[in-house]
């Protein structure tokens, strides 16, 4: 614009270098696809999968429950050693740890849970982040307020 041109009102009247900041909204834009993906998919295939886990450690848990009653009434009749014994309860240790795991697990891929939580909260970041590098890239463009004519020049090409 030269002094004393008259401009319309939104007509562009200076324009910043916004490769930068066009570059930012990029990114900021991916990480919000991305945190949006890492939500959907913990509220899908997450929850099946933990749900899964949960019915596996159930099931590991109940078929070593049984074996540890099957010891011990051999044990008692004096077929197998107490080491048997022994080994079939840390058995039922371990599934039960399994399984209080899975269960976890699943909480935390519930709707209310700390997984879910942290990805939200992730998106609302994510979010923000794109609404303010957005925000910067359209101040990279000064238009005129209304119908005018320019006083005075105060920048040149290329500053």
């Amino acid at each position: 614009m030269l002094e004393g041109a008259l401009v319309r009102q939104g007509e562009v009247l200076i324009r910043l270098e916004s490769d930068e900041l066009r570059a930012a909204l990029q990114q900021a834009q991916a990480s919000e696809r991305q945190a949006a993906a890492r939500l959907d998919g913990l509220r899908s295939t997450g929850r099946s999968s933990a749900l899964a886990s949960v019915a596996q450690a159930d099931s590991v848990l109940v078929a070593a429950l049984a074996e540890l009653e099957r010891t011990r009434d051999l044990v008692a009749k004096g077929f197998v050693s107490e080491a048997r014994l022994d080994e079939a309860q840390r058995a039922v240790a371990v599934a039960q740890a399994q399984q209080a795991g899975a269960r976890a697990q699943s909480a935390a891929n519930a709707e209310q849970g700390t997984d879910v939580a942290q990805a939200q909260a992730l998106l609302a970041l994510a979010r923000s982040a794109s609404a303010a590098a957005k925000a910067r890239l359209e101040q990279a463009v000064l238009s005129a307020p209304a119908d005018a004519r320019v006083l005075a020049r105060f920048v040149e090409p290329g500053q």
